[in-house]
């Protein structure tokens, strides 16, 4: 389905962006230069709300771009859902198949038409004081589409991992802030000598020391601390620092609370 004809995405995206400016008072976008206008991009983002995080990611993506979702792909079986999972912008994942083309043959589809395809790396939210684990989802499908790609001759741009950020200043709070910071693109390329080695155990090392990378990027980007008493005691300092919270610079937030 051409990206103009995905009109429930747009619908969707427009009543999320009136519930999160609802809610929140701002969306500040961060690194907008790091993301392209065109050609095809996985978007790994941080998972803090099953709700939020799409809403706030979908309606602020840089350019207006149309991010499609991952979606179980027993779920396009029926004509009718098929057409509405689509028109939304989702994706097919057929995750019973044990063969990664297969697995990602959705996912092959819409990088090689030039699309953005959005993740979230950590698989499933969650109200943590840290980044949890990130799992090698993504790593494998950005390296197995490249290797797709050079297969089928497919004439795009490199593929591009564009890691995103997203920061609640108080999520609870009604009219607090959302910082979204996208980081420097990572390039699948630079792992797929390591991928395409015959030697065992180096494609798999290729995907980890690709997932380490989505994960330091992230990390860098987000509020991290080892436990809640710290992440208090921040608090507690920001706020006795800054008594009105609205005066902290958001470019810097992130920054000062994690100093």
């Amino acid at each position: 389905m051409p990206e103009d004809a995905k009109i429930l995405h747009r619908v969707l995206r427009r009543v999320a962006g009136w519930a999160v400016t609802s809610f929140f008072t701002e969306i500040h976008v961060i690194g907008e230069e790091n993301v392209p206008k065109s050609g095809p991009i996985i978007v790994t983002a941080t998972h803090h709300n099953m709700m939020l995080d799409p809403a706030v990611l979908s309606c602020a993506f840089p350019y207006g771009r149309i991010l499609h979702y991952w979606a179980k792909a027993s779920l396009f079986a029926h004509p009718v859902l098929n057409y509405v999972l689509t028109s939304a912008g989702n994706i097919p994942v057929d995750r019973k198949s044990h063969d990664r083309q297969k697995l990602f043959l959705g996912t092959f589809k819409a990088l090689s038409e030039g699309h953005a395809v959005a993740l979230f790396p950590e698989g499933t939210s969650y109200t943590e004081t840290r980044i949890m684990q990130v799992k090698d989802g993504a790593s494998w499908a950005a390296l197995e589409y490249t290797k797709w790609a050079r297969e089928n001759g497919v004439k795009q741009p490199p593929l591009k991992i564009i890691p995103a950020a997203i920061v609640y200043t108080n999520k609870s709070k009604y009219r607090s802030q959302v910082i979204m910071e996208f980081g420097q693109p990572i390039l699948p390329e630079d792992f797929m000598e390591q991928f395409m080695s015959d030697k065992e155990g180096e494609p798999r090392a290729a995907v980890k020391r690709l997932t380490a990378t989505i994960e330091r990027k992230l990390i860098e980007s987000t509020i991290n601390a080892p436990d809640w008493d710290t992440l208090y005691s921040a608090r507690m300092a920001r706020e006795l620092l800054w008594e009105e919270e609205r005066s902290i610079n958001l470019d810097e937030f992130v920054a000062i609370c994690q100093t």
